[in-house]
């Protein structure tokens, strides 16, 4: 009898909405906590305590809820497992819908994820402060957000909210002195899409009087609405991917970035960039889609190679693993703008996959820059023999990043060309460059830094990781070679997403 009312409680579809509606708030909710402890001069230490017990909450919360959408078992085309209605407020009739569905409850998950181990890794840090835990909780609630809404304009709030934290963050707490120009140059670059974006939603206002998703799938747009929408929406993810011209930003903000910010913007904020593709391109517009793709294509095929090559002449290791991430994220792009089911699926596995080891190589730079205050390679080599585990380490995720056979990278990669090949070869032919140089710049990096003597002139202390470091690195790891070996988990769901969007393509 008491299991039957904790099944009533537990499993009950309101609770479960409530639940949903708590999960989207509890990260707005714990940054306004914050600022009343900074307020009333709580210490930074207690601070971050909480700060950890929180997101440990909404990890677990959010795994509550992927447990319950995962037992309904029905992943075909847009099925949201849970949604609520937010009023912006109770006199006015405009309401933003949101919820969960199998193309976002992943990348929820993923969230929760780095912004625990990235205030954790600030918490292990000897510099603590207010700000930055504040810009991390208000980053989540963004992303969050932005996952979870099915409105243009709600999208666009979001969208523009995660700008605000990595600006100041990469301002404030930046390493280096060109951290002001990096700063300016993503909000630039970012504010410059979302005007292509703001004039797109004014238009379906203006015209349908709704930005609604649901409501919009029901509207049949002319040949010439969907190539305006099209292309004033694709201008905005086009530099949040980034994709060649607009990817001037990201190596300059990775590098001046701290660890936590460049490890959130290789494992988050770029996945923005595609899952906005996903979600209103592909389905809002998926004959546009079909119209430009030879065009995009060709843009994304040139920012493969061209990152490929530009990432072989880098001696920064920032440098090499960012522009690592626009070549990853442009052949996910090519994976997405081609109709097969096996590319859309291995695209949307690939988000997952790079957002993982990419956080992973970031921290691991991180962890070689908080002991010796260097990145350049000229500095590094024999690191096998002073610090093992941590060399390991990043030998482990260089094979990741190269798609070695077992890890996860390995699926997404695989599964796109696979799908690619059997609409065109020739893009196969040609984004196959980015894995010969990919393993070319990535295998130098790695002998520089892990193989050879010690170069003692430069380097005079030693040590290895830290217990709380092996803990961060042992989980991706593990959660990496899961999806490597056991892909099928996320294939099951993403799999009727990506027939229903091949179909409609």
């Amino acid at each position: 009898m008491i299991i039957n009312f904790f099944n009533n409680i537990l499993f009950h579809n309101e609770f479960t909405i409530q639940l949903l509606f708590f999960h989207f708030l509890a990260p707005l909710l714990v940054g306004i906590l914050l600022s009343l402890f900074q307020l009333f001069e709580v210490s930074v230490q207690k601070a971050y305590k909480f700060a950890l017990i929180s997101l440990s909450i909404i990890f677990a919360i959010s795994i509550w809820i992927f447990i319950l959408f995962y037992n309904q078992g029905d992943f075909w085309g847009l099925n949201l497992g849970f949604q609520f209605e937010l009023y912006l407020h109770p006199s006015m009739q405009f309401s933003v819908p949101l919820g969960i569905d199998s193309l976002s409850i992943f990348f929820i998950l993923l969230n929760n994820l780095f912004i625990y181990l990235c205030v954790l890794h600030a918490y292990s840090s000897l510099s603590k402060s207010y700000g930055l835990l504040m810009c991390l909780f208000l980053l989540q609630w963004g992303i969050t957000g932005a996952f979870m809404v099915f409105d243009i304009l709600g999208f666009f709030i979001f969208f523009e909210i995660t700008l605000l934290p990595i600006y100041l963050i990469i301002l404030l707490y930046g390493s280096r002195e060109r951290k002001i120009r990096a700063s300016y140059m993503i909000a630039l670059y970012t504010l410059f899409g979302s005007i292509f974006m703001l004039f797109n939603i004014l238009y379906l206002y203006s015209k349908f009087g709704t930005t609604n998703f649901f409501h919009l799938l029901t509207v049949e747009f002319t040949e010439e609405d969907m190539k305006f929408l099209w292309i004033t929406f694709f201008i905005a993810f086009a530099a949040k991917i980034p994709m060649i011209p607009l990817h001037i930003w990201l190596p300059e903000a990775h590098v001046e970035a701290p660890t936590v910010g460049s490890v959130l913007l290789a494992a988050l904020l770029l996945k923005l960039g595609t899952y906005g593709i996903i979600r209103f391109l592909l389905f809002l517009y998926p004959q546009a889609t079909f119209y430009y793709s030879p065009l995009i294509n060709v843009f994304a095929l040139m920012s493969v190679i061209y990152t490929s090559l530009t990432a072989l002449r880098q001696i920064d290791l920032k440098k090499i693993i960012a522009y690592s991430s626009v070549g990853h994220m442009n052949v996910v792009l090519l994976g997405l703008l081609i109709p097969g089911v096996e590319n859309i699926e291995g695209a949307i596995f690939q988000m997952l996959s790079h957002g993982i080891v990419s956080g992973a190589l970031f921290f691991l730079v991180g962890a070689f820059y908080q002991r010796y205050k260097v990145r350049s390679l000229d500095y590094f080599g024999g690191f096998m023999n002073i610090a093992p585990i941590l060399s390991a380490f990043f030998l482990i995720f260089s094979m990741a990043n190269i798609s070695f056979p077992g890890t996860s990278n390995f699926i997404g990669e695989f599964m796109i060309c696979f799908g690619l090949y059997m609409q065109n070869s020739v893009v196969v032919l040609l984004a196959s460059i980015n894995m010969i140089t990919g393993a070319a710049y990535t295998l130098w990096a790695l002998n520089r830094v892990v193989f050879g003597n010690v170069k003692t002139v430069y380097i005079h202390s030693f040590g290895d990781l830290t217990r709380l470091e092996f803990y961060t690195f042992f989980l991706l790891f593990v959660i990496m070679l899961f999806m490597g070996l056991k892909p099928n988990f996320f294939l099951t769901i993403f799999h009727g997403l990506s027939h229903y969007l091949a179909l409609t393509i």
